[in-house]
């Protein structure tokens, strides 16, 4: 998909991203949730764009010299299609361009698929966090990658 875009997300792509939020997690984020990460100094959120239509985000909370992956989420439509992909590629450069030594994050050991891509991206399983997740109930799984300067 040659013709996606990723931008750091405004104000007006809240409403698209809820909706992708929605149809992506049982525990989905608030619109204020969203609202209330734009307006931290310690967040950066990008989205991806196809044909001027939100498909796609990422959210980076910074903490010291690392970075805290939220989500990473894809319009059901647009999934296996290497969106995902070229959101975590962007949160990687943003940190090696803003001197962020690690990114972690949180996965299910069920997504499989989503194990799987982060595992390309050189993230590695550092730990697990019991019963993190609710509905279901599931153990998080945690995942670092180093960022090495170029």
């Amino acid at each position: 998909m040659d013709k996606i875009e990723i931008i750091s997300m405004t104000y007006e792509h809240i409403d698209d991203v809820v909706i992708i939020e929605n149809e992506s997690f049982s525990v989905p984020w608030s619109h204020r949730g969203f609202e209330d990460s734009l307006n931290s100094k310690y967040a950066k959120f990008f989205v991806a764009k196809f044909d001027e239509k939100i498909v796609g985000y990422i959210g980076l909370y910074l903490a010291g010299d690392a970075g805290d992956i939220t989500n990473v989420a894809v319009s059901s439509q647009y999934r296996r299609k290497g969106i995902a992909g070229r959101l975590i590629e962007k949160v990687i450069m943003y940190a090696k361009e803003n001197n962020i030594s690690v990114v972690n994050l949180e996965v299910r050991p069920s997504n499989t698929s989503a194990i799987s891509l982060y595992t390309k991206y050189d993230f590695k399983e550092i730990g697990r966090r019991r019963n993190f997740y609710t509905k279901p109930t599931e153990d998080a799984l945690l995942m670092q990658r180093e960022i090495i300067e170029q």
